[in-house]
């Protein structure tokens, strides 16, 4: 995009999935999030065959939620995370970081 303001077409967020997995498979990580909400809900869709949805994760604390979801690349797994970015009107740093600190302290190799 361009502008600041613009707001993505379909034609941006059919970019994403693929972006992903080439993203996945050079830094072949074990957990990433995503600041893009709406990409992450808009740009994955449910059908693709290299990832899982695990669970909605809630933070009590923050009283936040976000889904999680697995995927597969190459040589292994990752457990990814979508949530606002910095720039959405509601961010708060402290609920973000209550959410983010859950869902990077969760073992999810050996509950799942």
């Amino acid at each position: 995009m361009n502008k600041p303001d613009e707001n993505p077409t379909d034609k941006h967020f059919q970019t994403i999935q693929p972006a992903i997995r080439l993203y996945l498979d050079e830094i072949k990580p074990n957990r990433m999030v995503v600041f893009s909400k709406r990409a992450w809900e808009k740009g994955l869709p449910n059908n693709i065959t290299w990832g899982n949805y695990v669970e909605t994760l809630k933070d009590e604390k923050s009283n936040l939620s976000a889904t999680v979801w697995k995927f597969n690349y190459e040589e292994g797994s990752c457990y990814g995370i979508g949530l606002h970015h910095p720039s959405y009107k509601k961010f708060n740093p402290t609920n973000i970081k209550s959410l983010l600190n859950l869902f990077l302290a969760k073992d999810y190799e050996n509950i799942i």
